[in-house]
């Protein structure tokens, strides 16, 4: 206490946690605290106070080491968006999340991502709209050939499943006529 007069705040803790994570966690163990920071003194002179009580200590390059210049005091939020399995996206010229841009074309993250899973394009993951809440596939209205059936009725029409309708337009993007004229390939 009499060194630097803040042990046990949230910056010693952040401090303490770090070098405790470099030690022992299996983890962290290519990850190293540079030499400055095993003071710290120096940490908390590079690092200056927490900003709130909702930013942690974070590495900007995750595989980077704790030293100045890698690290920041960020929110849970700018944590998520700096992790390894963060699936990045250029919307307009901008890079942000997957879920960033999720959020900004007002769909759940989720099923944003498994559109681009499936080989969509973002423009076209982020443009479609999603089915009315209550409404389940085989009941969507699709019209083709002048006419306006349900999936299910195109199915027992064409002898076509309605999952293969369903996987034709929205995973492979087939517009509503080939994907109930087109005859199934037999394997």
């Amino acid at each position: 206490m009499k060194k630097h007069g803040k042990y046990g705040t949230a910056e010693h803790k952040a401090w303490s946690g770090m070098k405790y994570r470099c030690g022992r966690d299996k983890h962290y163990l290519r990850i190293k605290v540079c030499e400055r920071w095993l003071s710290f003194e120096a940490f908390y002179e590079d690092m200056g106070p927490r900003p709130s009580e909702a930013h942690s200590l974070d590495r900007i390059n995750g595989a980077g080491n704790y030293e100045p210049g890698n690290c920041r005091w960020a929110t849970p939020v700018e944590q998520n968006s700096n992790r390894r399995t963060v699936l990045p996206v250029t919307v307009g010229g901008e890079t942000m999340t997957a879920s960033a841009a999720a959020r900004l074309a007002g769909i759940r993250p989720a099923v944003f991502i498994a559109r681009l899973r499936r080989g969509w394009s973002v423009e076209r993951a982020m443009e479609t709209p999603l089915l009315p809440a209550g409404v389940r596939e085989d009941n969507r209205m699709l019209a083709a050939l002048g006419m306006t059936l349900t999936l299910s009725q195109w199915s027992r029409r064409t002898g076509i499943s309605v999952a293969a309708i369903h996987r034709r337009i929205r995973v492979y993007g087939w517009d509503h006529e080939a994907a109930v004229t087109t005859p199934v390939r037999r394997r």
